[in-house]
Order: C-alpha cells, then sequence, then structure tokens
C-alpha cells in the first residue's frame, strides 16, 4: 500500500490529495495551526512519504514497524 502512495505523489492521484486533506483538516482543527503552516506541511508530505517508504522497504531497518505506525497515526484520531 505505501508503494502504491509513494508511486501517485508526483500524478496527483485522488488519494493523495484526500490524505493531503484529510491531514491539513485535522492539524488545523486539533492543533489550532494557520493555514500557512498546514499548506507548509501538505507541501512536504511528498517528500517525507517518500522517505518514509525508504525507510520502510529497507530490511536492515527496523525502527518502522506496523506497531510504530499505528502508534504515530494515533495523534490524529
Amino acid at each position: 500500500m505505501l508503494g502504491s502512495l509513494v508511486s501517485g505523489l508526483s500524478s496527483g492521484n485522488p488519494v493523495i490529495t484526500a490524505i493531503e486533506g484529510g491531514l491539513v483538516g485535522s492539524l488545523g482543527s486539533k492543533f489550532g495551526l494557520s493555514p500557512a503552516v498546514t499548506g507548509a506541511i501538505s507541501a512536504s508530505l511528498p517528500g517525507l512519504l517518500r522517505k518514509f517508504a525508504h525507510k520502510a522497504n529497507d530490511p536492515n531497518d527496523e525502527s518502522v514497524t506496523p506497531d510504530s505506525i499505528q502508534k504515530s497515526l494515533d495523534i490524529f484520531r
């Protein structure tokens, strides 16, 4: 799934757009961030996802696990 997201980053994929929109909305409402700040975060999201995918696909790096991903995503609930 992560590979699909990364491959769609530069193509304007609607799934990526929805993730970015959800992230921006969640950050803005939960943390009181300004549109400028959430826009900057949204703009950096493709690069961050590429780096994350590279790290997740590295068999020698055990820092990214399904449990660590779940814990990271829990802040958006």
